[in-house]
């Protein structure tokens, strides 16, 4: 399995860092490409495509061109649940729903032999399910939500500081914060333990300055 950390060094990546979640829903005057464009350009050294609401007959096309403007921007690019497409165009890897069966991604991931260099991470929501993830083969855990979220309501109750704290301490494998992250907290999460912090609230603020003076922003 390809270790996290190894590839981090190899792109010259310092840790802690920032983890970026699309949302082109945001910018709904955006075309997508050039929504991708900008998401390249926000400051996390490595970005998920998540855009759940695309057709079938696009995600292929979308998730090359993404990885191709990854790799020119010398970003990392995860893609969220599209497994075969992910696989298919050498995205570095894949980040699973908490519903996804990670066994299956393991088989599709050797069958391809990317097993030294496709990331597979998983969404959890409790140190018991981050645990069971990693003693499938996990290579990184998304644990949320840390705090309350800010881009969307959920059923699950906040870990807080302290519970990410001792998720990252029991772990073997690099824990990714997510949920209710901003500026204003990232020092907590990073001393934390937690490999980086995920979001897409302040990703949606990068992108928004990133995109002043555009006739076509949102």
């Amino acid at each position: 399995m390809p270790d996290f950390n190894d590839i981090l060094e190899r792109r010259d990546v310092a840790t802690p860092f920032l983890y970026a979640v699309s949302d082109r829903r945001a910018f709904p005057r955006l075309p997508l490409a050039a929504y991708l464009e900008l998401l390249v350009r926000c400051s996390a050294p490595v970005v998920q495509l998540r855009e759940k609401d695309l057709g079938r007959g696009e995600v292929s096309a979308v998730v090359r061109d993404a990885v191709g403007l990854a790799r020119r921007a010398g970003k990392l690019l995860l893609v969220n649940s599209w497994l075969g497409e992910a696989l298919g165009e050498r995205a570095d890897g894949c980040h699973l729903t908490s519903s996804q069966s990670l066994e299956a991604a393991l088989v599709a991931r050797k069958r391809e032999g990317l097993e030294d260099c496709f990331l597979l991470g998983q969404s959890v929501h409790s140190i018991r399910e981050a645990l069971r993830a990693e003693s499938l083969g996990a290579d990184y855990v998304m644990l949320g939500p840390v705090f309350e979220p800010l881009s969307k309501s959920t059923p699950f109750r906040p870990l807080g500081v302290s519970g990410l704290r001792e998720a990252a301490q029991m772990l073997t494998i690099p824990v990714v914060a997510i949920g209710g992250i901003e500026r204003a907290n990232l020092g907590a999460v990073f001393s934390s333990g937690a490999l980086a912090a995920a979001g897409i609230s302040w990703v949606r603020e990068e992108l928004r300055e990133l995109s002043k003076g555009r006739t076509d922003e949102a």
